[in-house]
């Protein structure tokens, strides 16, 4: 039986990623800090070649490795998955969120771009208390400019709560905006309008956006292209 997943050198992936005119290398979906040999030797090439790089992660590492990753990362997804240690301990055995707040701040430091995703889940994450305790560890820790992703919860395997309501998504938005957090999205809703980045100084739409497919971007260089005031934190091209 012909193995169902196929090892790829980090050379041949940068080169795949350069043929399929591939601005970035993204690792995702499994853990990158879990074979972290592999996405540091990529990653170096990947960078050699002129190419970006792109860690999604659940921040649980620690600080020696995430700094050597961070050294050839340019923009690092984290998930802070709640806001207290006794959620981390529920849904995960361990409590995780002191370390993932201080990974996130190291990230931050180091100058990559970050971003912020939490999975709103009814009855575990969606309190007024937790999502307005992250937002405002965002502002104050990290940059206004940081985005924050509330994304969709959908019942699977042992997680049996029901799908989260819009309305909590739409709560949990308002919430960061409240907190001074200018980039707020919902994820998971495909078609919500929250789903655009606007331009927090003229208002106009930047980037529209469905699931992974973009249809609009007004965007130069980072920044707006209708009055070109500088979109994030991040200082990259």
């Amino acid at each position: 039986m012909k193995d169902r997943l196929d090892f790829i050198s980090p050379a041949d992936a940068v080169l795949k990623a350069q043929e399929n005119n591939c601005r970035a290398i993204v690792w995702t979906y499994n853990e990158p800090s879990i074979w972290i040999e592999y996405v540091l030797d990529c990653a170096k090439l990947a960078r050699a070649a002129g190419l970006k790089t792109v860690l999604v992660t659940a921040g649980v590492i620690n600080s020696a490795p995430l700094k050597a990753l961070l050294k050839w990362t340019d923009a690092y997804r984290l998930d802070i998955k709640g806001f207290s240690e006794d959620f981390y301990q529920r849904l995960t055995g361990s409590r995780f969120l002191k370390q993932i707040l201080v990974n996130a701040r190291t990230a931050y430091d180091s100058g990559a771009h970050i971003e912020i995703v939490t999975n709103v889940i009814p009855n575990w994450n969606d309190s007024d208390e937790q999502l307005r305790g992250l937002a405002r560890w965002i502002v104050e820790n990290l940059s206004c400019d940081v985005p924050w992703h509330v994304t969709r919860y959908y019942p699977y395997y042992q997680m049996t709560e029901p799908s989260t309501p819009i309305e909590t998504l739409d709560r949990a938005r308002m919430i960061g905006i409240e907190e001074g957090l200018k980039y707020v999205y919902v994820g998971n809703v495909p078609g919500h309008p929250a789903e655009k980045t606007v331009c927090v100084d003229c208002g106009e739409v930047l980037i529209d956006r469905s699931g992974y497919k973009v249809s609009v971007n007004n965007t130069v260089r980072g920044s707006c292209k209708f009055c070109r005031a500088r979109i994030g934190h991040y200082q990259g091209d």
